[in-house]
């Protein structure tokens, strides 16, 4: 068996022409990069000048903030899940989406809401991390979001039964 070297040098050329593609890859990205930045700077600033900051002003009013936001994050997870559903294929048997843009953004949000990273690196809903972690580390009381957790059926599972 011969070797052919024309297919090594031609192997060779491709893969110089495809470092140098990457490189303007890596100058076009950090271009969009910049331009997204400044278009959302604006947005940015907005929001760390957002009088919550002025409000939450002691351990008290972040146990009391906390409190509340848990059912905030419940109610986006809700609405989240109902995107998912109507957006997305998720029933049997299954089908490709009609829009897969829509979709895929639907299902990238659920993923990092369902499984965001805890203090530990394992994979946590932020559901879960902000009563387990973040109101277990302020001495938060997770009664009324725990309550209603438990009295809603679709928080039960055949586990809990």
């Amino acid at each position: 068996m011969q070797l052919n070297t024309g297919s090594i040098v031609s192997h060779v050329a491709d893969r110089r022409a495809q470092d140098s593609l990457n490189i303007y890859d890596q100058s076009a990205t950090l271009r969009r990069f910049e331009t997204l930045r400044n278009k959302i700077a604006p947005l940015h600033d907005a929001l760390l000048k957002h009088p919550i900051y002025a409000e939450v002003d002691s351990l008290s009013r972040l146990r009391e903030f906390m409190q509340i936001h848990v059912f905030a994050v419940w109610d986006f997870m809700s609405l989240v899940k109902r995107l998912q559903h109507e957006l997305t294929s998720t029933s049997l048997p299954w089908m490709p989406p009609l829009r897969s843009r829509i979709a895929r953004f639907a299902n990238e949000v659920v993923l990092g809401e369902e499984s965001d990273l805890g203090l530990d690196g394992k994979p946590i809903s932020h559901f879960d991390r902000a009563i387990g972690e973040a109101m277990k580390h302020f001495e938060g009381d997770a009664g009324a979001i725990e309550g209603t957790k438990d009295s809603a059926p679709a928080f039960r599972t055949q586990i809990d039964r």
